[in-house]
């Protein structure tokens, strides 16, 4: 199964990768497992799996418009 770091993911997607850090703190998008890398050096990477990249980019389809921006709130 292939993975993706935050940055390779943010470039899969089309968005910086501190958008992706934003949507995961603002609790938008559900963040991806931590793994150690290295054993002697605490060195951890997110790695994002190809249907979390289909669950973000699901997300930018409900929330946003291409080159648009954010889609506007409706009315009440």
């Amino acid at each position: 199964m292939k993975t993706y770091t935050t940055g390779q993911l943010a470039k899969r997607v089309g968005v910086g990768r501190d958008t992706i850090y934003r949507w995961m703190r603002a609790r938008k998008i559900k963040a991806a497992r931590v793994v150690r890398v290295a054993s002697d050096v605490a060195i951890l990477v997110r790695r994002w799996t190809e249907q979390d990249v289909k669950a973000i980019k699901k997300f930018m389809k409900q929330n946003y418009r291409k080159g648009r921006g954010r889609k506007p709130k409706p009315k009440p």
